[in-house]
């Protein structure tokens, strides 16, 4: 597979057909106008310079001549006679004046091909609402598809096309079955996160008051309330959502991406498993709440660390299906699994607690200590509410670590990044150094199998 150096979709099809990553579907979109006009100048270039040759005394007629024979070549051109859609809801209905039709799977199948003059595209999942939308052939300025094209594809195998992207957000679900699709969401982010205990002389982080220590038994739930917006009106704003990065002017923590947002269709691709399911991206904020064993609340809404990613808004992916009466909501990747994806490079799904594990490990320790590990990993407690390890193994970067390797262990717990073993607190002194059962706790989580981050 490659990408074109103009930037378009493209595509060069391997052997076993597999689609291509999709990484114009993440850059800014031209609009109509502009592609028309870059194609024009890519296709009267030999022309104009045939004027050149024969001399200099071109008159303005010839040179408007010139411009719509340019225009003319982009208006038939092949590209603009097909399309491919991009469906994120597996159970849609697409039809074509009127007609039912099957969307072709991207890049692997041939392009829906347009007949000369002024089509009718329509799609509606239920319980989305309907959609439509007039596409011409050769392309109109005013159509209103074109705000649907995500971009163009160009292929060995396939005629070019271009690619209308069909997405759903919460904003398009029918109104009266969006309370029931959010409280569906808030379930399975409820049911993933967990809960463990805070032992007397443990201590824990209170926003505002630092460190306190336990003089009782408390509760420590790890809360993950998603950041919905039942009037969100961006519903593709957020396709790639990353904390601390600007997509289309929208970033995870504001208001314009309190919505559920599509996986992106190289992501999508890969997971065969969620085939009959709407894969969401759904934006959610993570904290603690610690009460004591008779349910009173000593505080609430605590942040996982002191800053950094733990404090701010993540990322959940959900699988979502309709059975006809009743939302079906799952977490594909959650705090109750080792497994992660990653959506532009960044780490999406598992234990919140672990990205500010990683945060820490990756951004907190000094220099010189991290360049001695030759491999890092960050692991998930099984209760996610128990806390991550981070682990580093001395070698050299990139070979192999021997069996018999030393490792630093670092627990974070509570919102307190602690050392777990004397490696880890020989090589940082600063940190505060894990009591005998958490250090216990954080041998028993590097056991499991988990993220490597390093190599």
């Amino acid at each position: 597979m490659s990408e074109s150096d103009n930037g378009d979709l493209s595509r060069d099809d391997t052997e076993d057909g597999a689609a291509s990553t999709l990484e114009p579907l993440l850059a800014r979109r031209l609009t109509h106008r502009q592609r028309l006009l870059r194609m024009a100048v890519i296709a009267g270039a030999p022309l104009l310079v045939l004027a050149v040759i024969l001399g200099t005394t071109a008159i303005s007629a010839q040179r408007r001549q010139l411009a719509l024979n340019a225009t003319a070549t982009v208006l038939h051109s092949p590209a603009y006679a097909h399309v491919y859609l991009d469906v994120e809801v597996p159970w849609l209905r697409v039809t074509l004046d009127g007609r039912a039709i099957t969307p072709p799977t991207l890049y692997q199948q041939p392009p829906i091909a347009l007949t000369p003059g002024l089509h009718t595209l329509a799609w509606q999942a239920d319980p989305f609402a309907a959609h439509e939308c007039a596409i011409s052939m050769p392309p109109v300025d005013g159509d209103s598809c074109n705000g649907y094209v995500i971009g163009m594809f160009y292929g060995q195998r396939q005629p070019p096309a271009r690619v209308l992207h069909l997405g759903e957000a919460l904003s398009t679900v029918e109104p009266g079955y969006r309370v029931a699709l959010t409280q569906a969401i808030q379930a399975a982010l409820t049911a993933s996160g967990g809960s463990d205990t805070v032992r007397p002389g443990e201590q824990y982080l209170v926003d505002g008051q630092g460190l306190v220590t336990a003089n009782k038994p408390l509760t420590a739930t790890l809360n993950l309330t998603a950041q919905l917006s039942e009037t969100s009106n961006f519903p593709d704003n957020c396709r790639s959502l990353i904390p601390s990065a600007v997509y289309a002017g929208c970033t995870v923590d504001t208001a314009n991406c309190a919505d559920i947002c599509a996986m992106p269709y190289e992501n999508r691709i890969t997971m065969a498993s969620a085939a009959h399911e709407w894969l969401a991206v759904v934006p959610y904020a993570p904290s603690y709440t610690y009460t004591t064993p008779d349910g009173q609340v000593v505080a609430a809404g605590q942040p996982l660390e002191f800053s950094g990613r733990g404090v701010g808004a993540q990322l959940a992916v959900l699988g979502v299906s309709w059975d006809g009466a009743n939302w079906r909501v799952r977490m594909i990747f959650g705090p109750n699994t080792q497994t992660t994806t990653l959506i532009q490079g960044q780490t999406v799904g598992g234990n919140p607690v672990c990205l500010a594990a990683d945060d820490m490990f990756s951004g907190g320790l000094d220099v010189q200590t991290f360049s001695t590990f030759g491999r890092t990993r960050v692991v998930s407690a099984a209760n996610p509410a128990q806390g991550c390890v981070a682990q580093g193994v001395v070698g050299a970067r990139g070979a192999t670590p021997t069996p018999d390797a030393p490792q630093a262990l670092f627990l974070e717990r509570f919102g307190i990044y602690y050392a777990a073993n004397d490696l880890a607190h020989s090589d940082e002194i600063g940190l505060p150094v894990a009591s005998p059962a958490e250090q216990a706790l954080a041998a028993q989580i590097a056991a499991q199998p988990g993220q490597t981050f390093g190599s």
